[in-house]
């Protein structure tokens, strides 16, 4: 998850395939080392990419070896990733702990890298929950100011600076940071290319109310994240334009963007395992919505289907296959099954034709309501 702050090499797929490839070298040969450290990064691959359910679950596996073997680097790591995957999913309490958990022993560890790494992780999910305080005496703890952001971890912890100067209400500090962050990240072609340095940019040209460019760091940033397919940054940046969208008085289009958010948290929910835990994170999300958007957002249809199920059904009515919808959607074409599934249980039909005849039926082919 490196397009925080510097631009990535080469495409998610590729990634995935090296360390699916690390992950079955390490089991040939014994190197349980390696097995658990291509593990966690599997975690840590998948997870902003909102496949909640598997990360967490290769996270974990990974973290476990780890600790089996001793090797408290990789529990370090282990932490960090379950943490911020944890925080992804607004899940407070089980992040802040192994947030915490990582610095500590990244300290007793004496690795000025994973300190960095922990703090930057740990400060920004304080902001998040609103422990400025807290946030402040970890990050202060850590970045040495004046100093130029140049390593990875170091790039981290300035933009959860920036976030926190956001929080404080000083959002012309904010933006000098976060444009500094963009100004030398190698390879930068604009915010588009760091999707989340150009939400936090969009964040403090509304705090400062310059509505237009905020706009566009938020188009930029959604962009950027549909780009590479980074689910729990999309909602994120939906949702702040909603806002934004709200204040200017443009509220269909609020609206819009508000469903759009909702049907990337009900993706990232079909993720998990269990039943609840796939209803806590949708319901912590949906807390986070403007209240009038949370009431309007999805307009009521036939069948009680979500806006992902009826983004899916439509395409799949356009006469797409599950393949091509997923693309289209930035989305698997699991995924795009398992809804396909949902919508003929809650419809009541077997048949994809079925389901077809019903969007017809309904108006919801073409209906600009669910767009």
């Amino acid at each position: 998850e490196t397009d925080a702050v510097v631009v990535p090499e080469g495409p998610f797929e590729h990634w995935q395939q090296v360390n699916a490839r690390a992950r079955a070298l390490a089991r040939e040969i014994g190197w349980l080392a390696g097995q658990a450290y291509a593990e966690i990064q599997a975690g840590a691959i998948l997870g902003p990419r909102g496949d909640a359910g598997q990360s967490l679950a290769l996270a974990s596996a990974g973290m476990a070896l780890a600790e089996r073997i001793g090797h408290r680097q990789w529990i370090v790591s282990g932490h960090v990733t379950l943490g911020r995957i944890h925080a992804d999913l607004l899940d407070a309490a089980p992040a802040r702990a192994h947030l915490e958990s990582a610095l500590t022993q990244a300290h007793a560890l004496g690795s000025r890298y994973w300190v960095t790494m922990s703090s930057a992780a740990l400060g920004s999910l304080l902001v998040d929950l609103g422990d400025l305080d807290a946030a402040t005496a970890v990050l202060d703890a850590t970045r040495a100011t004046g100093r130029p952001a140049e390593s990875l971890s170091q790039r981290r912890c300035w933009l959860a600076g920036a976030q926190l100067l956001l929080a404080r209400g000083e959002p012309e500090a904010a933006l000098g940071a976060v444009e500094h962050l963009i100004a030398s990240a190698p390879n930068a072609a604009g915010p588009r290319s760091l999707p989340w340095l150009a939400l936090v940019r969009g964040d403090a040209c509304a705090a400062l109310g310059r509505l237009a460019e905020a706009d566009a760091d938020y188009s930029a940033a959604r962009l950027g994240a549909l780009g590479l397919a980074y689910r729990h940054l999309v909602w994120r940046v939906e949702l702040a334009r909603a806002r934004l969208l709200r204040g200017a008085g443009r509220i269909s289009e609020s609206i819009d963007a508000c469903n759009r958010a909702r049907a990337v948290v009900d993706d990232i929910a079909t993720t998990l395992a269990g039943t609840e835990q796939r209803a806590s994170f949708r319901r912590r999300a949906l807390a986070r919505f403007p209240i009038s958007e949370a009431g309007q957002s999805i307009p009521h249809v036939p069948g009680g289907l979500s806006p992902r199920e009826i983004e899916v059904l439509r395409l799949v009515a356009q006469g797409l296959t599950d393949a091509d919808v997923g693309e289209r959607l930035f989305i698997s074409h699991r995924t795009v099954g398992r809804h396909l599934q949902s919508v003929y249980n809650k419809l009541g039909v077997g048949s994809r034709t079925a389901a077809v005849a019903f969007a017809f039926e309904h108006n919801l082919v073409n209906s600009p309501a669910q767009g």
